[in-house]
């Protein structure tokens, strides 16, 4: 985990299979321009949910622990695969259900809390509703959800019109 020299309630988590690829292109910038933390989701081992709570001792449970005890603002970075979200992202949101059946009290502590997605890709278009998971896992927790921008990436460098579109979603969440 990379972490700022100074305090921020702002953290961007990252869930690609490449730590320097495009997401990491668009954490480096946000990063630059914003005071924030980035969380690499390649830095942990998280298991997928299972009902028989098998994998509590793995690294989820420390990791929203922590997220949500310092952290006000959450976005969610991650490359579009085969039309969707990263399994990595997938995994982490599933294992939000742990906070819903096994530790409620910190599950509650969501509430009041704010949700952003950034997507990145090669490709300046991306299909409809491809936020609707977080959306609504956004409205279900109680957090607030600051919306979805793509970003578009060529040859790890970022548009000046992606620019332009990270610069106008980051000044909501400032």
């Amino acid at each position: 985990m990379e972490t700022s020299a100074h305090s921020t309630n702002i953290v961007l988590l990252q869930a690609s299979a490449r730590p320097d690829g495009d997401s990491s292109v668009v954490s480096h910038y946000i990063k630059s321009t914003l005071n924030c933390d980035i969380i690499d989701l390649l830095d942990y081992t998280i298991h997928a949910f299972d009902y028989e709570n098998r994998h509590k001792n793995d690294d989820f449970l420390p990791l929203i622990s922590k997220m949500i005890e310092n952290y006000k603002v959450w976005i969610f970075i991650t490359p579009v695969y085969w039309y969707s979200y990263s399994s990595r992202m997938k995994i982490f949101l599933d294992r939000i259900s742990d906070l819903l059946k096994w530790h409620k009290p910190l599950g509650r502590k969501m509430r009041g809390k704010s949700m952003g997605l950034i997507s990145v890709s090669n490709d300046p278009e991306l299909q409809e509703h491809f936020d609707v998971p977080f959306s609504l896992s956004a409205e279900y927790l109680g957090m607030s959800y600051l919306g979805h921008v793509h970003s578009y990436t060529n040859n790890r460098l970022l548009s000046a019109q992606t620019i332009t579109q990270l610069q106008k979603y980051l000044s909501k969440i400032t």
